[in-house]
């Protein structure tokens, strides 16, 4: 009995199994429901619905937030009849779906005072297992496996005590094996962290950038514009600016459809499966670099950028510059899918079945604070580059989960 990855030099290492009961005794847990709980307080309350959605595989109190009970003399008096410390496991004994029996090791100071909450089953290991080994084990499908064919409900799904305390616990005997794998794990966590922080940062900087780097309601220049450039934006309809063009007979190019975030893309790539007949193609429309395209989903937007040639239904309506010498297309990009712009088209959309129709003799009254084509090209380039690195720290974010997925599938039995 041995997991897919080991660790050099502990290939021989042995692996013990033994049943829950053997490894853990049960603590009472309490039934109070969110109202009764608060920000703040004396005793702390570890709540289902927290371990399910809020905590990782390791509860952290020097990290993670906690609630506390309002009324200190029930929470006292719940502390004296279920005290929880360090190295408990809180189980989260319902949830809308499988994730049911997701749980979480505590990891708190001993001065801390804290109980386990409503749907939830707590447990303290009778022997000595490296911290936050079990956190991430009994979160592994090695485990929660095990666990499966005891899950009852429909709409809700439960696990109780006594299906928990059938189940078998694996582990490696040499306490540096499991200091290895904790280690390991907690490093990635700390990894996929900083990622998701970094992720969430440079997010809030394109937010912010929107904002401060466009003209605000009654306003005409930008509150933060690059070096060199001056002078009030040009107060300009869309008229002035788009034109609407309908080339077919382009076919044998491959079909585009529109997307709310990476605009106009090739259906295969997006895995649309949509059956047409080739024969019709001729009466798609043909798209060019630096195009725009109006669909049907203005709840998205509604206009998707084209950065590659192809042909799409005919349902859309192509534009593009009526002056291409005055205006950028990547600046044009961020502007048409901006929150604000999405807000604006309320006014001139109409609904349908499966979102809103945008007329284009409506959007050409629209009116724009446009700048000289050079500053397009300057906020333009800043967003694409702000963009390609959310989209890096995106991929990085998500091979960190993948790596943290095959790692809990393959390194516990």
């Amino acid at each position: 009995m041995k997991p897919k990855i080991l660790f050099k030099g502990f290939e021989d290492d042995v692996w013990i199994s033994s049943q829950f009961e053997e490894i853990f005794e049960l603590i009472k847990n309490n039934s109070l429901s969110r109202a009764e709980l608060s920000s703040e307080g004396r005793i702390g309350n570890i709540h289902y619905g927290d371990v399910l959605v809020k905590y990782g595989e390791c509860l952290d109190t020097s990290s993670d937030s906690i609630t506390y009970i309002h009324n200190d003399e029930i929470g006292e008096d719940l502390y004296r009849r279920g005290a929880l410390k360090s190295g408990d496991i809180i189980f989260a004994d319902a949830a809308e779906d499988n994730t049911v029996g997701k749980c979480s090791e505590l990891i708190c100071n001993d001065e801390e005072q804290i109980v386990s909450g409503l749907h939830t089953i707590a447990c303290r290991p009778k022997i000595e297992i490296t911290k936050r080994y079990l956190g991430y084990y009994l979160n592994s499908n090695a485990y929660h496996n095990q666990l499966l064919p005891h899950i009852q409900g429909t709409k809700v799904s439960s696990i109780s005590r006594k299906a928990i305390v059938t189940t078998s616990i694996v582990y490696p005997f040499a306490q540096r094996v499991q200091e290895l794998i904790a280690t390991y794990f907690y490093r990635l966590d700390n990894l996929i962290s900083t990622s998701t922080s970094r992720l969430a940062s440079l997010k809030q900087v394109k937010g912010a950038s929107l904002q401060a780097m466009f003209p605000q309601k009654g306003e005409t220049v930008p509150k933060i514009r690059f070096k060199g450039f001056e002078g009030e934006w040009v107060i300009t309809k869309a008229a002035e600016i788009f034109k609407t063009v309908n080339e077919r007979n382009f076919s044998g190019l491959p079909v585009l459809s529109a997307t709310q975030d990476k605009g106009m893309v090739t259906r295969d790539s997006i895995g649309y499966n949509i059956f047409h007949d080739k024969s019709n193609e001729s009466t798609y429309k043909h798209i060019v670099p630096g195009q725009f395209v109006m669909h049907l989903r203005s709840f998205q937007g509604g206009f998707a950028h084209s950065a590659i040639e192809g042909i799409c239904s005919p349902a859309y309506t192509i534009m593009e510059f009526k002056d291409k010498e005055k205006n950028h297309d990547l600046y044009w990009k961020y502007v048409l899918t901006s929150k604000r712009f999405i807000k604006s088209l309320e006014m001139i959309t109409y609904g349908i079945r499966d979102g809103r129709t945008i007329s284009f003799d409506e959007f050409k009254e629209m009116v724009f604070l446009v700048p000289k084509v050079e500053e397009q090209q300057q906020i333009a380039s800043y967003f694409t580059s702000l963009d390609k690195q959310i989209a890096l720290q995106t991929q990085r974010l998500e091979k960190l989960k993948q790596i943290k997925a095959a790692c809990l599938d393959k390194m516990f039995v």
